[in-house]
């Protein structure tokens, strides 16, 4: 049985090398899994053969209130986080 995070694809955190930053206030989307309305944008650092040098930023949509999160969609190049968001 594969995890809400799976979609067959294999596991994808083996790819992320920092903590996740939110990068969007809540949603107004509700959640697939569990229809509740706690959907945020979150940022993560990965490393990845297949990426221009090798490291980039991944982005997925996850909920708070269950373990719900949509595919990673990982770029080459990296975002910086505001100076706000740092603290």
């Amino acid at each position: 049985m594969s995890s809400l995070r799976d979609y067959g694809l294999g596991d994808s955190t083996e790819n992320v090398t920092s903590k996740p930053r939110l990068v969007s206030g809540q949603l107004d989307e509700a959640c697939p899994n569990c229809g509740g309305i706690a959907l945020f944008g979150i940022h993560v650092d990965v490393e990845h053969p297949n990426l221009k040098g090798s490291k980039g930023t991944g982005f997925y949509v996850g909920c708070a209130a269950c373990p719900y999160a949509s595919p990673m969609l990982m770029t080459a190049g990296t975002v910086k986080p505001k100076e706000e968001d740092a603290k």
